[in-house]
């Protein structure tokens, strides 16, 4: 039987193709290409091929420790933000997935929180929360007779508040995407797995 294509498809994902295309696919063409230039502040207008020049510079000229630095800490930040959102996603997906959790709908709606609230906002409440001197974390900390931390001055807890910022802000999308999974099992597996003696 000949499949028929319904091409009214490609009109439904044709417009975020485009915004793909556009924000997405150019400009990153555009910063390789760029990277190959002495483009900069001092030549907007007109600026030339320089090839490798740039490559050169950052990777054995003056700037070299500084980038390898701040490239080794950007890769962390992504591992760990990514690794952590999934990771508590999955865990809090796992246990509202649970078929004898009541609330699990009330949870849900309080732990999607982070997902629905604009980030800018959020950013500013955390802002609020990292405080030295009267941020609510600081604040919960002495009353429980424990030091204060530097939040928003010392490299290294500054480096650490921004990967826990990060992960609450991402944890409610990886735990949609896990909830959405497991729920998609069907119950069957589950009764021929309890039938056939496997563990929780």
């Amino acid at each position: 039987m000949k499949k028929h294509t319904d091409y009214r498809a490609y009109g439904y994902i044709f417009p975020s193709m485009i915004s793909i295309l556009l924000f997405t696919i150019l400009p990153i063409i555009f910063t390789v290409f760029i990277s190959f230039t002495n483009y900069n502040m001092y030549h907007v207008d007109v600026f030339e091929t320089i090839g490798l020049k740039n490559y050169q510079t950052v990777l054995g000229g003056e700037i070299r420790s500084a980038f390898f630095s701040v490239l080794g800490w950007t890769l962390a930040f992504a591992l760990l933000s990514t690794a952590g959102s999934y990771f508590v996603g999955m865990l809090l997906a796992t246990l509202l997935n649970n078929p004898h959790m009541r609330e699990s709908k009330i949870y849900r709606s309080i732990l999607i929180i982070p997902w629905a609230l604009p980030a800018t906002i959020a950013i500013l409440a955390w802002q609020g929360l990292l405080n030295e001197q009267y941020g609510g974390i600081n604040t919960l900390l002495r009353m429980m007779h424990l030091p204060g931390m530097p939040w928003l001055t010392d490299v290294f807890w500054a480096r650490f508040a921004l990967i826990i910022v990060n992960v609450w802000l991402g944890y409610p999308y990886m735990m949609n995407v896990c909830l959405g999974g497991l729920q998609a099992i069907s119950p069957t597996y589950y009764e021929a797995a309890k039938i056939d003696g496997a563990s929780r």
